[in-house]
This record gives C-alpha cells, structure tokens and sequence, in this order.
C-alpha cells in the first residue's frame, strides 16, 4: 500500500509531519509530496518516505505524485487557490485510478461561513464528491497550536492573550493538531469505502477567558486575556505569517463572528471512537509546550 501525504514539510507537531510519521510505523510506502527539494524534504527521505517534487497548481506533476497511490491525504494551507487546487488534485486522482482521499480542513467550514477560506474549503468538499472520490473530509476544531504560535512568548513575558475576541467568553472546541494526524492515519490505513465528513476535536471547549486561567496555573503566574484591536493584532499576525491575506481574511472573518458570540463549541466523540483515546487536553499541551519548551 503506498500512501500520499501532502503537508509533511510543515514544522514540529504539524498535522502532515505528524502523520508521515504515524504511517512510516506501518507497513506501508509513505510518498511526501513537497514543494521543492530541501534540508526539510531531506529529512522526509532520512526518516524513510518517498519524495515527489509536485505543485498543487502543476497538473502535470500531480499526476506523477499521484501515480500507484492507493489513498491520499489532501492538505492545503491558509492561503489563496485551494478550490483551483482541490481540482487538479481531483482530476489527477481520477486519472491514475486513486479513489480514496481524507481532506484536512476546519470545523468553520460551510457555504455561509464567517471565514471567506472556510467558504472555499466547503467548496472543495463538493469538488471531491462530484469528482466520485471516496473522502473523508476530517472537519477539526481550533488548534492548540495557533493559539501558541501567535501568542507565546507574550504569555510567558507579559502574562497576557491579546485577541480581538470581545469579552473572551465565546467557546471554541480545540485540539492538538497531532491527534488529527492520529485519526487521519487511522482512515487511510483502513481505506474508506464511503464519503463522510467527521467533526473532530479534542476534549476540551475553552473560552479564552479560560484559556488564560488554564495558562495561569500551569505557570504559576496569573495570565489575563484582553480584548485586543483588531488592527494591532493583525498587524501581529501579518509579521509572523508573512503578509499573507488569505490567512488576515480569514482571521477577520472568524473573530468578528466570535465578537458576536458565534461559537464552535460543541465537542465530539470522533477522536474516541476512532483511535480508543479523548485526545491530548489543553493542560497537557501547555504543560508541555510552555513548560519544557518556554
């Protein structure tokens, strides 16, 4: 059985790395497709994954990418052409005979969402189930490593959040990017016969006001959240992500709704039924990331 995983190159605790690497413990061919050959793609092959050099947007190369692959996992990150994307991917799926796909998307996804990205997302899933694919889209709750990525070191120093989420009492299902990995592993190993969409999350559903109080007892400093401006924390964001207005729309979209006490706070079992395990909770994630890692 040999297994496409696109994502791979991503960092530490990704979705797309987490998941070569539950897949490379099997007995199955991991294929990393990456985006150009590099120190990180050299570390995909070192570990024991086969590399294809293709781009979501190059017909021509996805068809070699995708060539006696049994199933796939389709990961697109926060920026502009994924419904584009989404349709070589199909095509090239169709073409070489490769039916299965698990689609790594988000809770928000739906044609009226807030989020302009998540409204293409949705879009994507009507692609693949028009194209005949047998996916799963893996809908999943907010990951605990967004929350660090744009706020860590002003926990572990000014012993604050500061989102533009209003009062901070809207709840929102999390989860360890890891554990998605985990259930996806599951799915293509089993190769699904059947289109479905799973909601996936953790077990936690935090506001951010909890979120802080969590924060404070595993540092053992009182950590508050405050209501920040929109425009001084996008302008945060644009620095660490680049500038990337796919990501900064997206952002807007989900915050104002969540300003107006919009929540995406129902949790699920999916996680449990699927691995026997609720997932890493939002304790242990800080405890180990802001802790050992601080």
């Amino acid at each position: 059985m040999r297994i496409l995983v696109t994502g791979a190159t991503g960092s530490h605790g990704s979705t797309g790395l987490s998941l070569a690497k539950h897949l490379l413990k099997e007995s199955v061919i991991v294929r990393a497709m990456v985006h150009s050959i590099d120190e990180r793609s050299k570390a995909l092959e070192t570990m024991g994954c086969e590399i294809v050099q293709a781009d979501f947007h190059n017909l021509a190369s996805l068809r070699i990418a995708l060539a006696d692959v049994d199933s796939s996992f389709f990961s697109y990150p926060i920026r502009d052409g994924v419904v584009n994307a989404s349709a070589n991917f199909s095509l090239a799926c169709k073409e070489v005979g490769m039916l299965q796909l698990v689609h790594n998307t988000m809770i928000v996804n739906m044609d009226l969402s807030p989020s302009p990205f998540a409204r293409q997302n949705f879009l994507v899933e009507q692609i693949f189930n028009w194209a005949g694919l047998s996916t799963t889209n893996l809908r999943s709750g907010f990951f605990y490593q967004n929350l660090l990525r744009y706020s860590k070191d002003e926990i572990l120093n000014q012993h604050t959040i500061s989102w533009p989420m209003g009062s901070g009492e809207t709840k929102l299902a999390w989860i360890n990017a890891e554990d998605v990995a985990l259930v996806a592993s599951k799915l293509l190993l089993k190769k699904e016969s059947k289109s479905q969409t799973l909601f996936l999350t953790g077990p936690n559903a935090c506001t951010f006001n909890e979120i802080a109080s969590t924060c404070s007892e595993i540092l053992k400093k009182e950590v508050r959240y405050q209501d920040e401006n929109e425009d001084i924390f996008i302008s945060k964001v644009s620095k660490i992500e680049n500038n990337n207005p796919t990501i900064i729309s997206h952002l807007k979209g989900l915050s104002g709704a969540f300003r107006s006490g919009i929540s995406f706070g129902k949790t699920t079992e999916t996680l449990k039924n699927l691995t026997g395990t609720t997932g890493m909770s939002f304790s242990e994630f800080l405890t180990r990331h802001l802790i050992l890692k601080g």
